[in-house]
């Protein structure tokens, strides 16, 4: 994952540094006309030839479109080291939060897994603030997200849908994996229970989730056939953690 984090910062990084080096040679260049101008140096013949060569207006045109890139480029950074905070903080603080937004901090943060093999579709419709860890449960929706990508071979498909019903916040996760096999349906939350090859789990990722969905006063199920796998969580709209 750190890997995965690192590459997502250094694409927008590189962007960045390369825009102000074009940032850097457009001022050098136009800085060289105004010294001539204000030193008085050549003919206007001759400044006028030089402006020419330089290009200056279209020098101007392009530092407005490398600024602004370089802008986007920086955002973008932020936003990944926000949500990587969100993620990180080791305090149980609990505090009122959109969930979606805890979704939306986990797919910024497994975009490299899920981009170019991974479709994401979103069903959001309106939910009230929940009162809970964001960091824990950003921990969960990772947890479901990185699975469902395990589980997909190629290209396939991820659904989050997400509602409220009888004030309860439904999340629902669906993806086009090769499914989960009936038998081994009940033992998904033991700990270290794992269908993973050796080697690429300790099968404690499912039982940390649905310790950490208890805690916030809520129940977390999946139903599985081929080529679909949905897990199913339900939190009260102040589930509140358990500890905090």
């Amino acid at each position: 994952m750190v890997a995965g984090i690192a590459h997502e910062i250094n694409n927008p990084l590189s962007f960045v540094l390369n825009n102000l080096h074009i940032i850097k040679t457009d001022f050098t260049e136009i800085g060289d006309v105004l010294h001539k101008y204000q030193a008085g140096v050549g003919s206007p013949a001759e400044i006028q030839c030089f402006k020419n060569d330089i290009q200056i207006s279209q020098g101007l045109e392009e530092l407005t479109d490398v600024i602004q890139t370089s802008y986007d480029g920086i955002k973008r950074i932020q936003e990944i080291i926000l949500n990587m905070r969100n993620f990180t903080r080791l305090d149980n603080k609990r505090s009122y939060v959109n969930l979606y937004e805890g979704i939306e901090s986990a797919l910024m943060i497994l975009h490299h897994k899920l981009k170019n093999r991974i479709t994401v579709e979103k069903k959001f419709h309106p939910i009230p603030e929940t009162y809970c860890v964001c960091g824990q449960l950003i921990q969960v929706f990772m947890n479901l997200l990185n699975n469902a990508a395990d589980a997909i071979i190629d290209q396939g498909v991820i659904t989050i849908k997400g509602f409220e019903q009888n004030q309860q916040i439904i999340l629902l996760f669906t993806d086009t994996g090769s499914g989960i096999p009936s038998e081994n349906i009940d033992r998904l939350f033991e700990p270290f229970f794992t269908t993973k090859d050796k080697g690429h789990g300790l099968g404690l990722g499912l039982s940390i989730v649905h310790s950490i969905i208890t805690n916030h006063k809520g129940t977390i199920t999946v139903d599985s056939g081929p080529k679909k796998t949905t897990f199913r969580i339900a939190l009260p709209v102040d589930s509140g953690a358990g500890s905090g």
